[in-house]
C-alpha cells in the first residue's frame, strides 16, 4: 500500500500535475491507515484460525474460547460430567478447584477490537498473559 502512494505522487510529478503538501500528506496518512487496517485484518484472521471466534452485533470482539487456555498453558481433562478431573499451568499440577476457575474466567475473556485490549476477565494475572499473547500476535 504504501508504494502505491509513492506511485501515485510520482505519477502525479511526472504529469506536472500540482500537487500541494497538504495533498502529499493526505495520501501518506491514507496509505498508513489502510496498512494498519490490512495488519489488523491479519491480526484477526490469524486469531480466528487458532480458535477465537468474531462477535460483532454490539462491537467488534474476539472470543478467546479454548485459544485462551493454549495461550496462558493451561491443560484441562474433564470427566463426562463436565467437572474437572485433572488440571495443569505451564506444565505443573494445579488443584481441580483452581483449574475450574480458571477455566471460567478464560470463557468470560475477549479482545476488543477496537482497542486490542482483553476485557471480560477479572483476574489481573491472566488478563496480562492473554494480553501479551495478543500483542505477540498482533505485532507478528
Amino acid at each position: 500500500m504504501k508504494r502505491t502512494i509513492e506511485l501515485m505522487i510520482e505519477i502525479a510529478q511526472d504529469k506536472c500535475i500540482l500537487m500541494s503538501q497538504t495533498d502529499i500528506d493526505r495520501l501518506n496518512a491514507y496509505g498508513k491507515k489502510m496498512e494498519e487496517r490490512k495488519m489488523k485484518d491479519n491480526a484477526i484472521k490469524t486469531l480466528v484460525e487458532a480458535g477465537a471466534t468474531r462477535w460483532t452485533k454490539k462491537g467488534d470482539r474476539l472470543y478467546l474460547n479454548k485459544l485462551a487456555s493454549k495461550a496462558i498453558n493451561l491443560e484441562l481433562d474433564h470427566y463426562k460430567t463436565g467437572n474437572v478431573s485433572s488440571a495443569y499451568l505451564n506444565g505443573e499440577k494445579i488443584s481441580n478447584a483452581k483449574g475450574s476457575r480458571i477455566e471460567s474466567e478464560l470463557k468470560r475473556a475477549y479482545i476488543d477490537i477496537e482497542t486490542w485490549t482483553i476485557q471480560g476477565c477479572y483476574n489481573p494475572d491472566l488478563t496480562e498473559q492473554l494480553q501479551e499473547y495478543v500483542d505477540k500476535v498482533k505485532g507478528a
